[in-house]
């Protein structure tokens, strides 16, 4: 049978020691992997594309057909271009560190940062599973929008085009911190050269010029489909792809999805996603200045502090409330026994042990209110304590 993946412990170039998978696309398969002369974990990125690429041992790569050939090979002089071009951005906090690049075993390398977090893929299927919702914060939202604008303002300058930016493409790291992954360099020139666009393209994120060897492709590809990004993002809800919209452009507006989201931002995310190029946003900047709507990612942290703040407030409102509800029905149905037992003024044990238990009764009862209607979180702690 023919490999596909580098088996756990096979050594590259005498220094990196391959470990599991992490990704797998179209054109390379990415592995986590111990450098030895760095002694830290790394990534190493492989050039495999998948259908043309064939392994004929445990580490060497070839090509199934010597007709693919020279497409295979001027793919892998992209991938290798696509590294050089990164490299450039090593100081750039919002792009992935490259560590070499080089040829060997008749394919190429790339080794780079290993990245300890999620994409934002991952991160929605997280959040919906943990706590049921589909849909990422506006605060989160707004600070890793302006954090891959910032990114794309540079790569952008440069002449450098992403053209596959996706949920999965955008990553967040552990310490809170965003980063755009996986350029596409290689991916166009293979197009061009052997594999179709339906092979590249993630449909529901790339606008109607990518879906021609001809299209218009700028900085306004990448402001595309950053905005379906961040539309499936803040709803949810996948985007309609744009050669379907072409022929029916009835795309629902973000905030018709989710009424919190602000107009401002509902409204950047619908210009960045137009269908014809001069309606979108030309530039990154632009893109960010208008998801911001005049305020900062502080402003909008501040603002969700705030309302968590709000809602703690009125969940001790509440729950005071429910709390002091019950002592009072406690307190005055025992008040009452007492005021009956001392205008009776009788000593008959047995009728004395049957208005007790009326008093628990009542009291059970009053328990069992609070115990129905909890409040959530410190506010509820907060008024036990006064008890």
């Amino acid at each position: 049978d023919r490999l596909t993946h580098l088996k756990p412990g096979i050594v590259i170039n005498d220094r990196y020691t391959v470990g599991t998978v992490i990704g797998a696309g179209g054109f390379g398969v990415t592995y986590r992997a111990w450098d030895r002369i760095l002694d830290s974990i790394i990534a190493l990125k492989e050039y495999f594309p998948d259908g043309v690429a064939a392994r004929i041992d445990e580490i060497n790569v070839s090509v199934y057909s010597v007709d693919e050939k020279e497409a295979y090979d001027r793919g892998k002089e992209r991938f290798l271009k696509e590294a050089r071009s990164l490299a450039k951005f090593n100081n750039n906090p919002g792009t992935v560190t490259i560590y070499d690049f080089f040829e060997l075993n008749g394919t190429a390398y790339i080794t780079m940062e290993y990245l300890d977090g999620y994409n934002m893929n991952e991160y929605m299927k997280i959040l919906e599973s943990e706590n049921k919702e589909k849909y990422i914060p506006i605060d989160m939202l707004v600070d890793m929008a302006g954090s891959i604008c910032d990114v794309l303002s540079v790569v952008h300058s440069t002449g450098v085009i992403h053209r596959d930016i996706s949920p999965e493409n955008i990553f967040a790291v552990g310490d809170g911190s965003y980063r755009l992954i996986d350029f596409g360099a290689a991916k166009q020139q293979m197009s061009d050269e052997k594999l179709s666009s339906t092979v590249i393209l993630k449909h529901d994120y790339a606008p109607i010029e990518q879906f021609s060897q001809m299209g218009n492709v700028g900085p306004w590809t990448d402001i595309y489909s950053l905005g379906a990004s961040l539309y499936k993002l803040a709803t949810g809800v996948s985007p309609k792809e744009s050669i379907q919209r072409i022929m029916n452009d009835d795309i629902v507006e973000p905030v018709k999805l989710r009424p919190d989201i602000p107009r401002h931002i509902s409204d950047a995310i619908m210009k960045a996603m137009s269908l014809q190029i001069n309606e979108r946003y030309q530039n990154a900047k632009d893109l960010k200045e208008a998801l911001l709507g005049g305020k900062t990612v502080d402003d909008y942290k501040a603002a969700v502090k705030t309302d968590v703040k709000r809602d703690e407030m009125a969940q001790s409102d509440k729950g005071a409330e429910y709390q002091e509800k019950a002592i009072r029905e406690a307190e005055s149905a025992e008040d009452s026994m007492l005021d009956i037992n001392a205008f009776l003024d009788f000593d008959d044990t047995e009728e004395k042990n049957r208005s007790s238990a009326i008093l628990e009764e009542i009291k059970k009862k009053a328990a069992k209110e609070k115990e129905e209607n909890p409040p959530s979180g410190r506010g509820w702690a907060d008024a036990s304590s006064t008890e």
